[in-house]
């Protein structure tokens, strides 16, 4: 998926996949019940894919191809441990 037309909804920077090191990492952080959506809740689903901004402080998921670039879905990348490359 071409994704560099797609920009964060919260810092209007643009989106770029995230590595696959990093997307294993956050999916065992929520294998764990250790990540939750910005607008609350716990993430209960393994992302298919991860789309974050440069900083890498946000995150949002792909599911099913779809990107879910709704700002209370997002997810906080800061301060996990889970890697910092990208594909």
């Amino acid at each position: 998926m071409t994704v560099n037309s797609l920009f964060c909804p919260i810092t209007k920077q643009q989106l770029t996949h995230s590595s696959h090191e990093m997307l294993d990492a956050l999916n065992a952080l929520i294998h764990l019940k250790q990540i939750e959506y910005r607008g609350g809740g716990m993430v209960t689903e393994s992302f298919d894919g991860l789309l974050v901004e440069p900083q890498i402080k946000i995150g949002y998921a792909i599911k099913n191809g779809i990107p879910q670039l709704i700002p209370l879905l997002a997810v906080s990348l800061e301060g996990l441990n889970i890697g910092k490359s990208f594909d």
